[in-house]
């Protein structure tokens, strides 16, 4: 860890839910957080309404450019990280307008189609995993012996 006084957060899926009340509490605690989302206007938004040193970055968690550019702009901007919050994540993959049944069962692994399980694993264990190994190299010099 850092032992400079300035503390800086990425908090993927931050633009609504429990990524935006964790990015706001991180901001009213003095760090300078950037706030990830797929959708960078709803992240703008987030931004908005937070107020504070926070930041809007485009973040999709499942694309590896788009995790490659925040590692860029976040090292650019502030040069470390102290905090990632990985919140980012889906419940399911289908199809916008179904009703709430459909839904329901979609989370049911003994019926819900094998493609739309791997869309969620993907997002919620790889994409996760993606995230955490772009920004560990930051931090490994602290807690791992390079060859």
């Amino acid at each position: 860890m850092h032992t400079n006084e300035r503390k800086t957060a990425l908090v993927s899926g931050a633009n609504t839910g429990v990524g935006f009340q964790i990015a706001k509490a991180l901001a009213d605690n003095g760090y300078t957080v950037y706030l990830g989302s797929r959708n960078l206007k709803k992240g703008e938004a987030a931004v908005a309404a937070i107020g504070g040193l926070t930041k809007a970055l485009q973040l999709d968690i499942t694309d590896n450019d788009s995790i490659q550019a925040a590692v860029n702009v976040i090292e650019n901007e502030f040069g470390y990280l102290t905090v990632l919050v990985n919140n980012a994540a889906i419940s399911n993959a289908g199809k916008p307008g179904r009703t709430m049944q459909e839904i329901l069962s979609a989370q049911l692994a003994s019926i819900t189609s094998i493609n739309e399980m791997k869309t969620v694993w993907e997002t919620n264990v790889f994409g996760t995993l993606a995230i955490t190994q772009a920004f560990l190299p930051w931090n490994c010099s602290l807690i791992c012996h390079k060859n």
